[in-house]
């Protein structure tokens, strides 16, 4: 084993251990040796996966006092960026651009921190030079039609998702957004085939599962449809982890308790509610309705709607 693999191997213990303040002793101490290692990218790297990236930025920050250099740089743009420090990051890319204006990353990453900190015109100008450097960069493209579609720019926003998928076909979100801005255009049918698309290559992916039970249901589709609305159950705004009993899934409900409780706005809410009488009519069940507190007095008596015409 050679100095510098000794060293490497010293910095992986210290990560491990999470003496911070030692492996930042150690690196500056031996960052001439490290220069050109690629083992410094990846444990810097995955201190900033693991969540240290606050850490990154105190050992980079001190490393640039004397060693002002392209890769760190674009290392302490990317830990910065992490801490939601969107002005230093940008920054720090753009000294690393200016280093080297034919780097893809550099300018690439000024395009992701300009998006992420609200600056939209920034954001599309980088993506486009981005472009310029290389053409079919899916992610560059990707990032144009999620910056149209938020604003609003359906029509734009298709071009540059049909253009990303002509260079990474299998990139499930960008079918699922594909498909969001053409139900936005009204283009339901080509839509509904985009999010089954999606949904064939990444199964679990809860948008567009619940996108595609609303324009099934809407196209009259009401098997498939309510089938896919399950997914609802699914999406951090409709799960109730909190109850200690099953979900009826249209079992026989004589002699048992039902829980009816309200997912979404007060119109759901009415609407549906009034099927509970279907269901005391069918069953010899005790039915109780949870509803929000601001039209609790219209459910106060839920006798109502269990009554026999």
């Amino acid at each position: 084993m050679n100095k510098t693999d000794n060293i490497l191997d010293d910095l992986s213990k210290l990560l491990q251990q999470k003496k911070f303040s030692g492996l930042k002793q150690k690196i500056i101490s031996q960052y001439n040796s490290l220069i050109n290692s690629d083992e410094l990218n990846y444990i810097i790297n995955t201190m900033i996966a693991r969540g240290y990236a606050d850490n990154v930025v105190s050992i980079i920050a001190e490393l640039l006092e004397d060693h002002k250099e392209f890769n760190l740089f674009m290392l302490l743009g990317k830990a910065e960026s992490i801490c939601n420090n969107y002005e230093d990051a940008l920054l720090n890319y753009q000294k690393a651009y200016r280093m080297n204006n034919n780097s893809i990353e550099a300018v690439f990453n000024l395009g992701v921190t300009s998006q992420l900190s609200g600056n939209t015109e920034e954001a599309i100008m980088y993506f486009n030079k981005t472009l310029e450097l290389k053409k079919d960069l899916p992610e560059a493209l990707y990032n144009l039609g999620n910056i149209y579609r938020k604003g609003s720019n359906f029509e734009k926003a298709q071009m540059y998702y049909e253009q990303c998928l002509r260079y990474s076909p299998g990139n499930a979100d960008c079918v699922y957004n594909l498909g969001v801005v053409l139900d936005k255009q009204y283009k339901y049918a080509e839509a509904q085939e985009k999010y089954a698309q999606a949904i064939a290559i990444n199964p679990e992916l809860i948008e567009a599962h619940w996108n595609n039970a609303i324009i099934l249901l809407r196209m009259g589709d009401y098997k498939n449809g309510w089938s896919e609305y399950e997914w609802r159950l699914r999406k951090n705004e409709h799960k109730r982890n909190n109850l200690p009993f099953k979900y009826w899934n249209g079992e026989n409900l004589n002699n048992k308790k039902l829980l009816l409780y309200d997912e979404q706005g007060f119109g759901d809410t009415i609407q549906f509610c009034r099927f509970a009488k279907m269901l005391g009519e069918k069953y010899s069940v005790d039915i109780s309705i949870e509803c929000k507190a601001k039209i609790f007095p219209l459910f106060v008596n839920a006798l109502f709607f269990l009554q026999s015409t």
